[in-house]
């Protein structure tokens, strides 16, 4: 009866530690992009603005809905590098300068890689969206982000 009790506690336990971290996710905000020939596609991006959720980033996530990504805040323009240490989903990276205009696309970044991932010049932000997006979107450098109301 101890062992069936002690069992059910750790299910239970680990139940809570997942739920945790579903609720500890940022909320989603809708962030469109506009293509060069002017029309836009939209996704519901969780913003990593803190310097915790951008080092956690989609880190030991399964899955990652079809029109859902993350929108990386570095606060200032920069060089950055991103690696898939622990992320299980197969990405496109795509990096945009301090106005929201995208300056480079990395396609199909490899899950659980070390490489680093850096963008040609210096980015504000990274999005990260689903391995494919970009090229089912048609997402390409010049295009802009904006986050819609």
């Amino acid at each position: 009866m101890a062992d069936q009790l002690n069992k059910l506690f750790l299910v239970i336990l680990g139940s809570l530690f997942i739920c945790a971290e579903l609720f500890a996710q940022e909320p989603l905000s809708r962030w469109c992009f506009l293509r060069s020939d002017y029309s836009k596609v939209c996704f519901e991006l969780e913003l990593a603005d803190e310097p915790e959720e951008r080092s956690r980033g989609l880190m030991h996530r399964k899955s990652l809905p079809k029109r859902a990504g993350m929108i990386f805040d570095f606060e200032e323009q920069q060089p950055i590098g991103m690696w898939m240490k622990n992320t299980f989903i197969a990405l496109d990276m795509i990096f945009l300068d301090a106005n929201g205009r995208v300056v480079f696309v990395h396609h199909q970044a490899v899950p659980h890689s070390l490489d680093i991932i850096r963008s040609p010049r210096a980015v504000r932000y990274t999005v990260e969206l689903n391995a494919g997006a970009a090229k089912t979107y048609y997402l390409g450098v010049g295009d802009r982000i904006f986050a819609e109301p």
